[in-house]
């Protein structure tokens, strides 16, 4: 089994706010507006892309950052 690592970047929403596009495999998942704070949502980025996330996980990342 091979498993495929998100690869996140840093996207600013209509809003003013700032989300995350996670490409895995080809797809991009959106998880917009997430923060206002800039730094944070890029340390986020970071994390994500630094720690080898799989598919399997980055929706919980997500929910914790958030939580």
């Amino acid at each position: 089994m091979t498993v495929v690592f998100v690869n996140a970047k840093l996207i600013v929403c209509e809003d003013g706010s700032f989300g995350i596009a996670a490409e895995v495999d080809g797809e991009v998942l959106y998880y917009r507006s997430l923060s206002l704070e800039r730094e944070r949502v890029e340390r986020l980025v970071r994390l994500i892309n630094d720690g080898e996330v799989s598919r399997l996980h980055i929706a919980e990342i997500i929910e914790d950052f958030l939580g």
